[in-house]
């Protein structure tokens, strides 16, 4: 969340047996699926496509979408590569000169909203670009109106399960941590931020 989203965006965390026993039942266009633990090493190498054995550009797809350095290690990341007939990216970057791609079959895969376990929002997930007034620490007025969707739904249908990410300082140290909260709702745009006290380190 820090690397991408400048702590405003979040993270889903998802049972991973729910997530692939839904695969199938909710998305009748996938082919095949891998899902499949990023491998960490030391040095990244250069693959010869052309060399002999070398029918299909699978292997160096899952090299480029599956190995990175150690130093990306603590994340522990795991990663869901769907196939489909039709996807235009990345058989149009593939085959050259095609035309037939038209991107009518999504890069969407769906599942049930009982696979989300829990959603961690940044510390500064409400931030000034879609919060226009804050009262205090704690409450705000949203004032963009696809933020506002968001929070609603977040509202109605994972309230128990939010958490927000922050620091942690012990001694001369810092470190992660992520507490649980809530949301209360006061007006149509007004909300509360309610910390649970229940604090995790990272």
């Amino acid at each position: 969340m820090e690397h991408y989203s400048s702590e405003s965006g979040f993270i889903i965390e998802l049972d991973k047996k729910c997530l692939i026993d839904n695969l199938r039942q909710n998305n009748n266009d996938i082919n095949n699926y891998c899902f499949r633990p990023v491998q960490y090493v030391d040095e990244l190498e250069s693959i010869n496509m052309f060399q002999e054995g070398f029918k299909t550009p699978d292997l160096s797809f899952l090299y480029m979408t599956n190995v990175k350095r150690r130093e990306w290690e603590y994340e522990d990341e795991w990663r869901l590569a769907i196939y489909k007939n039709d996807m235009s990216v990345p058989f149009s970057f593939l085959n050259i000169g095609s035309t037939n791609y038209d991107g009518t079959q999504e890069r969407k895969i769906f599942y049930s909203k009982d696979c989300i376990q829990s959603l961690v929002v940044g510390k500064h997930f409400f931030n000034g670009k879609n919060c226009s007034k804050v009262t205090g620490d704690l409450i705000f007025t949203i004032s963009n109106e696809k933020f506002k969707s968001l929070v609603q739904h977040i509202y109605d249908n994972y309230n128990a399960k939010i958490f927000m990410s922050g620091e942690l300082e012990k001694g001369s140290k810092f470190g992660r941590s992520i507490s649980r909260i809530t949301l209360r709702k006061i007006e149509d745009d007004q909300f509360e931020l309610v910390d649970l006290k229940d604090i995790y380190t990272l």
